[in-house]
């Protein structure tokens, strides 16, 4: 019987699910739900107040996919998909709250922090009081708001969902870039050895909240590299 599989992450958690990655993974899953790169501290934050009226996206590449990414950061409805869902499976991974980060919001609330889909939607902007928060920037107040956010997201559950197993994916942010003719370059990315060090405290803290309800994937190679022949560009992470 297959497992119903929900993922709350980025592309290095749903290309696991991706026939043009694993031709045979919906043979043992049913992938019921996706949350695409939302970080932990908007998902467990309150709604936001948004005009219904302004919510319209400009240019051909806002569609109904990104309109309803921020629908789910205004709305916060992650907590009643998973409860309407029950999946046996969740696979999460922090790649958003290691990248991405937070806009606070009237200092009460938080958005996931993705300008470039964000920037052209007057609900957005009508939000005056915001703020940007990254682990690279404010790594001491944002730890400690996101620690909290696990806190919450554990109990919940906990409580709701305690049947519901818990795969936490660890993947490797790498500065090396393998072309298709073998050619291997360094990157200019100075921020990859922090973002490894914050993505492993992360994984650190989760799993000992978690305990025996979570679990962590990856792929032991000596040498992993990012690659300029992905089919969604060059990618900075890989799963390690």
């Amino acid at each position: 019987m297959k497992k119903q599989l929900a993922i709350i992450g980025a592309c290095c958690s749903r290309d696991l699910f991706n026939s043009k990655f694993v031709c045979d993974w919906n043979e043992s899953f049913d992938l019921i739900y996706y949350s695409f790169q939302t970080s932990f501290i908007s998902l467990t934050s309150e709604p936001i107040p948004y005009s219904r009226k302004l919510l319209s996206f400009e240019g051909k590449n806002y569609s109904t996919w990104y309109k309803n990414i921020l629908l789910r950061e205004l709305n916060k409805s992650y907590y009643n998909d998973l409860l309407s869902l029950q999946p046996d499976n969740l696979l999460i991974d922090f790649y958003s709250d290691v990248v991405n980060g937070c806009w606070q919001i009237e200092g009460k609330s938080f958005m996931t922090y993705r300008l470039k889909d964000q920037k052209n939607n007057a609900a957005f902007y009508e939000i005056s009081d915001k703020r940007e928060i990254k682990p690279l920037t404010h790594y001491e107040e944002y730890m400690i708001w996101w620690k909290k956010s696990i806190d919450k997201f554990i109990n919940f559950m906990d409580e709701y969902l305690p049947l519901t197993n818990i795969v936490v994916n660890v993947p490797y942010f790498n500065d090396q870039i393998l072309y298709s003719n073998g050619k291997i370059e360094k990157y200019k990315e100075d921020n990859v050895q922090r973002y490894n060090e914050i993505y492993h405290e992360m994984v650190d803290y989760f799993s000992m909240r978690g305990g025996n309800k979570s679990s962590n994937i990856g792929f032991k190679a000596k040498v992993l590299y990012r690659s300029r022949i992905h089919i969604w560009g060059s990618m900075d992470c890989t799963l390690s």
